[in-house]
């Protein structure tokens, strides 16, 4: 393989019986998935040699046999070249016809890249929907505190039409009560 083109296997996993057609899955001895980062790596690295050198169960022998599988392991998975043969023998072993028939190899930048591209156009895609959502509900609220303050200045007008109408009546009112008192003070002066 190449050493400038890092080839990356981004299916499923192959289940456990296949991989064990192998000596030992890597991944599964440094209990991390296997779409694990460098940083996931690391820490699988750190944990495992943490608990074999703490477990008291195990001989001289069986821990050094396992410090150094772990060891191995991080040594392949922790490089991207090696971790990318690695998996293509994975997905030899698990899907024959599909490593067969798979002439094309992708190198682990150009999945980057799609990578990054893909995020970006869901990112994008998210991004234009939610400012859709956002200026939907903004024109929605916008809306109902117009015909709130509609509905308002509605009310207002009509309890100012209403205090005009009581005021009409009230002056109209005191209009009669005066030619009233007028009628009655010129009858007054006629009969003294």
């Amino acid at each position: 393989m190449d050493t400038a083109v890092a080839t990356y296997y981004t299916g499923p996993r192959p289940n456990k019986l296949v991989a064990s057609k192998m000596a030992q899955d890597l991944y599964e001895i440094l209990e991390i998935p296997n779409n694990a980062t460098d940083a996931w790596i690391r820490r699988g690295y750190d944990s495992r040699r943490k608990a074999i050198a703490q477990d008291s169960s195990l001989g001289d022998a069986e821990r050094a046999s396992q410090l150094q599988a772990v060891e191995h392991a991080f040594g392949v998975l922790s490089n991207p070249v090696a971790r990318a043969e690695y998996d293509e023998k994975l997905l030899a072993i698990a899907e024959p016809r599909m490593a067969a028939n798979n002439g094309s190899k992708v190198s682990g930048a150009r999945i980057a890249i799609y990578g990054a591209v893909l995020v970006l156009l869901v990112g994008t895609a998210f991004a234009l929907w939610r400012n859709a959502h956002y200026e939907e509900q903004a024109r929605i609220d916008q809306e109902r505190v117009n015909d709130e303050i509609k509905a308002r200045v509605k009310e207002m007008q009509e309890r100012d039409k209403a205090r005009v109408e009581s005021s009409d009546t009230i002056k109209a009112s005191v209009e009669r009560a005066r030619e009233k008192q007028e009628a009655t003070d010129a009858l007054n002066k006629k009969g003294k």
